[in-house]
């Protein structure tokens, strides 16, 4: 489910914003050629499955088919990505919730309290608490 969140989450909600005006109509075809590859993945994983009485992770397959070791390796990626993924998305809802707060109070938090660390930010005290939530 966080993989799923953070696909749909950084895909859909915070990367189109910034890809349309660059690729235009080529973003659409980018996500259906995702969607095909994320959909033959699940075939990959439907048939394995059926042979497998596991539960139905990544590493739960890679252990099985590929032994212990790379399976480490793998399950070290996939808390990388869920911590990358989470961070890129929490970033973008705290630049909603700041520009949400600007709109209808008229208050917003300061570019140093709001922005991400390699955009100028020193902290991002929005994100802190979106994640706290």
């Amino acid at each position: 489910m966080i993989g799923v969140g953070g696909t749909i989450g950084t895909g859909i909600f915070f990367i189109l914003s910034e890809a349309v005006p660059e690729a235009g109509p080529a973003v659409i075809i980018s996500f259906l050629m995702a969607a095909l590859v994320a959909g033959l993945t699940v075939v990959c994983y439907a048939e394995l499955a059926s042979t497998m009485s596991t539960s139905g992770s990544s590493y739960s397959y890679t252990y099985a088919t590929l032994g212990e070791v790379v399976a480490f390796a793998v399950g070290a990626c996939l808390i990388l990505e869920y911590g990358v993924s989470a961070a890129a998305v929490v970033v973008g809802w705290s630049e909603y919730v700041n520009l949400l707060l600007n709109n209808t109070i008229g208050w917003s938090f300061p570019e140093a309290l709001s922005a991400a660390p390699d955009a100028g930010g020193t902290i991002n005290l929005p994100a802190m608490i979106l994640v706290a939530l």
